[in-house]
């Protein structure tokens, strides 16, 4: 009874700081776009009828702020960096990672530890004992798709398609390989 009466308490509690800090900390509200603005620009833009006897005065407009243009979208510049492929082995895993993009293309499981601190092999459900498969667990992408159409692990998202179809289709620098040009492979002994 008295652990019902705790977690009861911590759900009040809980309750209680989220509505508090949403009261304190209102989310912020995206600017609306003005729709005066608009009209106006619209009725500067038409033409009003006029008669050849009475001229029509015209409306003058005021001093509105002009929405704000978004800028223009960037666009890819010519990549500088040659394309990369930085491999990384280590006693349980293998991992490659493609300068294209920075994302990963592969990601080989060797072995687990066990709840009792020996090590397990790890194969893929369809290897075989005459067939053994290391288990991938990033799948080669489909016939005809290209990788910047799939999204990878570790790939930078930002929301904004233009800013994404750039991220993800330009090269990024690697340092830190034993050399910088062509691929790499980085090889991480046991206990490092």
């Amino acid at each position: 009874m008295k652990q019902q009466q705790r977690f009861i308490v911590a759900l009040v509690a809980s309750a209680a700081v989220l509505i508090l800090w949403n009261y304190l900390f209102p989310p912020v509200k995206p600017p609306q776009p003005d729709a005066n603005a608009n009209s106006q620009a619209v009725a500067q833009a038409s033409p009003q009828p006029t008669s050849q006897a009475t001229p029509q005065p015209t409306a003058t407009a005021t001093a509105t702020p002009a929405p704000v243009q978004a800028s223009a979208s960037p666009t890819p510049t010519p990549e500088s960096v040659p394309p990369r492929k930085l491999h990384v082995v280590t006693p349980l895993y293998e991992a490659t990672f493609d300068s294209r993009g920075a994302v990963a293309t592969s990601w080989i499981v060797n072995r687990v530890q066990r709840s009792d601190g020996s090590w397990r092999e790890l194969y893929a459900a369809d290897s075989t004992r005459a067939n053994p498969k290391r288990l991938e667990l990033i799948p080669t992408p489909p016939a005809g798709v290209a990788p910047e159409q799939l999204f990878r692990p570790f790939q930078i998202v930002t929301g904004d398609a233009a800013i994404d179809a750039v991220l993800s289709g330009r090269d990024f620098k690697v340092t830190g390989a034993d050399k910088e040009t062509g691929d790499a492979t980085l090889n991480v002994p046991s206990g490092s």
